[in-house]
C-alpha cells in the first residue's frame, strides 16, 4: 500500500513539474506574442489557452479589458472583457433542449441555463463549461446570459431567444424579438455595448430537405435576405 501510495505522490508531483515547465515555456511565447503577432504567435496563444483550461486555469495572460475611457470602436481592437451583451439565436440546440435530460421524457425540458452559448448556470470553475461562463471569467458584469428552465418568454431566458424546432425561416422574427428585448433593457445600450450574438441554426432545415426540397431553398433564400 505505501508503494502504491509513493508511485502515485509521485505521478502528481510529475504532472504538477510537467505543467510548470509548460507554463514556463508558453509564458515565453506569451512575451513573443505581445510583440510581434504573426500567425506562429497567435498558435502559441490559443494553444496556451486550451492547456491553461485543460489544467483548471483557464485565465490567459496579458491585459484582456481596454481601461473604461477607451473603449475600442473597431472590432480589431476588441478585448473578451470589453464584450457587454451576450445573446443566442436559434433552435432547441440555443434553448439547451434536454442537457441535462435524465430520462426520456427530460428531453424536451429547456435547459436554457446549460445552453452551450448563453448558459449562465453556476461558473466555469465549477466546471459548467459554457461561452457565457468562460466570457463571464474576463468581464463579471456580462448580460444577457441565461438561467434555468424556460421558454425565450421567462424572466431568467435573458437574451437567449432560440425558439425548439426553430429553421432558417424563423432567424428574422428571433431578430427582431432580441433587438426589442435589448431596447427595453434599461441597463443595456444598443448603440455603444460591445455584444456578441451567436447563431446555431440548420438542423431542423436539412431534416426538412428531403421532404420538400424547393420549400426548404425558398425559405432560406428569403431569410438570408432579411
Amino acid at each position: 500500500m505505501s508503494i502504491h501510495m509513493n508511485v502515485k505522490d509521485w505521478t502528481i508531483k510529475l504532472d504538477h513539474i510537467a505543467v510548470s515547465l509548460l507554463h514556463a515555456k508558453l509564458n515565453e511565447k506569451m512575451r513573443v506574442f505581445e510583440r510581434n503577432s504573426t500567425a506562429f504567435s497567435t498558435f502559441w496563444f490559443i494553444f496556451y489557452c486550451l492547456v491553461m483550461s485543460a489544467t483548471g486555469n483557464f485565465l490567459c495572460p496579458g491585459n484582456y479589458t481596454s481601461p473604461p475611457n477607451s473603449l475600442p470602436t473597431n472590432v480589431h481592437s476588441l478585448k473578451p472583457g470589453d464584450i457587454k451583451i451576450l445573446a443566442g439565436m436559434g433552435d432547441s440546440l440555443t434553448t439547451g433542449t434536454g442537457a441535462r435530460a435524465t430520462k426520456f421524457e427530460d428531453n424536451m425540458i429547456e435547459y436554457r441555463g446549460r445552453s452551450f452559448s448563453t448558459g449562465g448556470d453556476a461558473t466555469y470553475i465549477s466546471r459548467v463549461t459554457t461561452f457565457a461562463n468562460i466570457l463571464k471569467l474576463f468581464n463579471p458584469h456580462v448580460d444577457g446570459f441565461s438561467m434555468g428552465l424556460g421558454s425565450s418568454n421567462s424572466m431568467l431566458a435573458g437574451l437567449n431567444v432560440g425558439q425548439l424546432g426553430a429553421s432558417a425561416k424563423d432567424m428574422p422574427a428571433q431578430a427582431h424579438l432580441l433587438v426589442e428585448k435589448i431596447k427595453n433593457n434599461v441597463w443595456m445600450n444598443i448603440r455603444k455595448d460591445w455584444k456578441i450574438v451567436t447563431i446555431l441554426v440548420g438542423t431542423n432545415d436539412l431534416c426538412k430537405f428531403c421532404e420538400d426540397k424547393v420549400g426548404v431553398l425558398i425559405c432560406r433564400n428569403a431569410s438570408v435576405r432579411a
